[in-house]
């Protein structure tokens, strides 16, 4: 492996006086050292500033950027990729923990796959047990995602595959092709990003535990997650519009679909059946049956037609009693509606 591809590490922090020394000395202590550390204090309101200008002066590594005001996570990564000079881009959080081999491991796998575009692999959970986040994830939990490209684009329609503060990305994704983190998908720009990868080259994850993810109250995905909700909705339907694509459907799904929609859509399903492999098959039935269940309004008519027609056979198991709960009592349980 080439020890002299210099790569640049994003670090956006606010307001994590308490957790932002214990990362960085993480990231300072990888066992490749060819790097240069970009913080940007976005408008903390605490001493992270102060904290980030003493470290600085421990290793010249540390570039540290203070933002004026707050600007949000997405426009102070972009301004972390316009600074960064690295032939790859990495991602931590002010608030992690990566284990020391992180850069070394990735690195040695891209070096020898030029095929592969971004990499990252799994987590584990560091819980603080505060904040409404801590009651869903558990202290210790451990977070697994694909492994293979095929398997990652799979997975797009369902939920975001890749963990964001484990990544490490190749700089042709942004500088070639001028990918950025996009705006217009708040608390999930992450999710968004993968995708629009997926479509210039391959993703993949290690299965090793690279990272330890901090729960706590102050943190974005704890204070913002109904929108990430809503965000990751919108990417989960703009994925499974893709994934119909590559397996060469020519259907795409309006945003305002309705059950006509999905007739025209399995109607092409069955005609090319025999033409796409099980896997994507399974995967289809999964992503059919929740947009069933995602209906905005469903017609007597419709819910008729999906209850009864021998095409709708192979979406139906599973979600019977879903669909009638939907009916009678107008309830959404899909992942796609709004």
């Amino acid at each position: 492996m080439d020890m002299n591809k210099l790569v640049s590490v994003l670090v956006p922090a606010y307001n994590v006086s308490s957790y932002v020394r214990e990362a960085l000395s993480s990231v300072l202590a990888q066992t490749y050292k060819h790097l240069e550390i970009i913080v940007i204090d976005d408008g903390s309101t605490d001493n992270t500033g102060e904290i980030l200008n003493q470290l600085a002066k421990s290793d010249t590594r540390l570039r540290i950027i203070h933002n004026e005001k707050n600007i949000g996570i997405i426009k102070t990564l972009n301004k972390g990729l316009n600074l960064a000079k690295g032939d790859y881009i990495a991602r931590m959080d002010a608030d992690d923990l990566i284990v020391p081999d992180w850069i070394e491991k990735i690195l040695n796998r891209m070096e020898n796959e030029p095929h592969i575009f971004a990499m990252g692999g799994s987590l584990q959970i560091l819980s603080s047990n505060t904040g409404k986040l801590a009651k869903i994830y558990k202290n210790g939990e451990i977070f697994q995602y694909p492994t293979e490209h095929d398997d990652i684009i799979r997975t797009l329609p369902f939920d975001n595959p890749m963990a964001h503060p484990t990544m490490v990305m190749r700089a042709e994704i942004f500088s070639r092709n001028g990918l950025r983190y996009d705006e217009h998908y708040p608390k999930a720009e992450d999710y968004k990003l993968w995708l629009e990868i997926s479509k210039i080259g391959q993703l993949a994850n290690l299965p090793d535990v690279l990272l330890q993810y901090r729960i706590h109250e102050n943190q974005t995905s704890s204070m913002h997650n109904q929108q990430q909700i809503s965000t990751a909705r919108k990417i989960r339907f703009e994925a499974a519009n893709r994934f119909f694509e590559i397996i060469g459907l020519t259907s795409q799904l309006p945003y305002d679909f309705n059950a006509k929609s999905l007739h025209l859509l399995t109607a092409e399903i069955d005609e090319k059946n025999a033409e796409i492999c099980v896997k994507d098959q399974h995967i289809l039935s999964k992503i059919v049956a929740s947009l069933i269940l995602s209906l905005s309004e469903l017609a007597l008519k419709d819910w008729l037609i999906f209850l009864s027609a021998k095409k709708y056979q192979r979406y139906r198991r599973g979600v019977m009693k879903k669909l009638f709960k939907k009916y009678f009592n107008h309830r959404n349980y899909g992942i796609y509606g709004k």
